[in-house]
């Protein structure tokens, strides 16, 4: 891993993040795949009286532009696939929890 070195008032800083490095790709591709998955969920509000098979099918387009997005950005298949499930997982997990307190502020 790349990493840039600065020397300080005689002490060295080591740098690991910068634009080029893998590890803020990996963070810049999860932070516009959850802007994806956000755009996902304003769609899937607008379009709220659709079949369930238009809902499938507009969520497997929006999976495969969040996949191509984080594969442009990170040039890795494994590391892609890893990202997109894990924006899948915190993007359903906040989904849920915010339905759920929704829900039960509402009703009660």
């Amino acid at each position: 891993m790349p990493q840039r070195v600065h020397i300080i008032n005689n002490r060295m800083l080591v740098i690991s993040l910068k634009v080029g490095d893998l590890s803020m790709k990996k963070y810049v591709a999860l932070i516009l795949q959850l802007m994806i998955w956000s755009g996902f969920t304003l769609v899937e509000w607008l379009s709220g009286r659709d079949h369930i098979l238009a809902k499938a099918i507009l969520f497997s387009v929006f999976f495969y532009l969040a996949f191509l997005l984080a594969r442009m950005i990170v040039k890795s298949n494994r590391t892609t696939i890893f990202i997109t499930v894990a924006s899948l997982s915190a993007y359903a997990g906040i989904h849920l929890l915010l339905n759920t307190l929704y829900r039960s502020a509402l009703f009660y």
